[in-house]
């Protein structure tokens, strides 16, 4: 077997096996954004032909931290021989030129092959990072909440404000990915990344960025939608700083954050929130959102 990168010309080869159309037009913009190139495309190889895919990107504000995109498999057969060879050669290229983790996600809706994914993530020691479930709004009415928040906009308070923000109400999360992201980096730095990655989605519509304050001025928390597409936008973050927990403000944040999006034409709302965070899920079933998945992420430092 040989693991090699594709060239330009063989984006259609790549995207074969996968709703190629979407893959093309993906892994087309992330080449367009210097976010992925054809050299971080990995094709693995054998008599018989094309046995394996893995592709890469990154957010454009952290490049060495990667993502797996277009993974494809003898799901059936020997995908763990297979995936062993192709994410050890790619990753030993992609850590040559300076990348130092890499992220897999998978969701359970869309990607299938979930108990031979996780048994490959173990099998190559990656750790998992985020167990949650995927929750859907689909609804034209949201519950009636006691109007007892003032809200303020990312435009009006500042970046520095919101990251703030973000690192209070990041203390004691019950989601593991930010416990490890606190862990790793540090309250502070943690607060940063997560900005980023905030700014870092196609649509950052900062006037949607919302604090939410009692009427004495005291921040409660903040809550964060973001298009995903025409039709559906996503509750990027919702938190609440740690002395005002315990009083339902979680629903009130998540309420207001949907219908800002509602009220911008989206029909569709998704949220996904960490399985053991049982407030926050109660939360979204409050508010008409249902369970549709779960998802996963793996990670590796290099």
């Amino acid at each position: 077997m040989t693991v090699r990168t594709i060239s330009a010309q063989e984006l259609d080869s790549f995207a074969a096996p996968y709703a190629s159309e979407w893959v093309k037009e993906m892994l087309s913009k992330f080449w367009q954004e210097g976010r992925s190139s054809p050299e971080q495309c990995f094709l693995a190889e054998d008599e018989q032909g094309i046995v394996g895919r893995v592709a890469y990107w990154s957010q454009a504000s952290a490049p060495a931290d990667l993502f797996v995109f277009g993974l494809h498999l003898p799901w059936k057969a020997d995908y763990v021989e297979v995936g062993k060879e192709l994410f050890r050669a790619s990753l030993e290229l992609m850590s040559g030129r300076g990348a130092r983790s890499v992220t897999l996600y998978f969701h359970a809706e869309f990607d299938g092959h979930v108990e031979q994914r996780h048994r490959l993530m173990q099998e190559l020691g990656f750790e998992q990072s985020q167990d949650k479930v995927r929750y859907l709004w689909t609804g034209d009415t949201l519950p009636q909440v006691a109007d007892r928040l003032a809200y303020r906009t990312m435009p009006e308070l500042g970046e520095e404000a919101f990251q703030d923000a973000v690192q209070r109400v990041t203390a004691g999360t019950l989601d593991r990915e930010d416990q490890g992201r606190v862990k790793r980096l540090g309250p502070e730095a943690a607060a940063r990344e997560y900005m980023q990655l905030l700014e870092d989605a196609d649509d950052p519509r900062h006037d949607w960025w919302l604090l939410g304050f009692e009427p004495d001025g005291t921040l409660v928390g903040l809550v964060v939608p973001q298009p995903l597409d025409e039709q559906e936008c996503g509750i990027g973050y919702v938190g609440v700083v740690p002395e005002k927990r315990g009083q339902g403000y979680s629903l009130d944040l998540l309420v207001k954050g949907t219908a800002v999006a509602h009220s911008h034409g989206f029909r569709k709302s998704v949220a996904e929130v960490d399985r053991l965070n049982a407030p926050m899920r109660a939360a979204l079933e409050r508010a008409g959102y249902k369970e549709t998945g779960q998802l996963w992420a793996y990670r590796l430092n290099l």
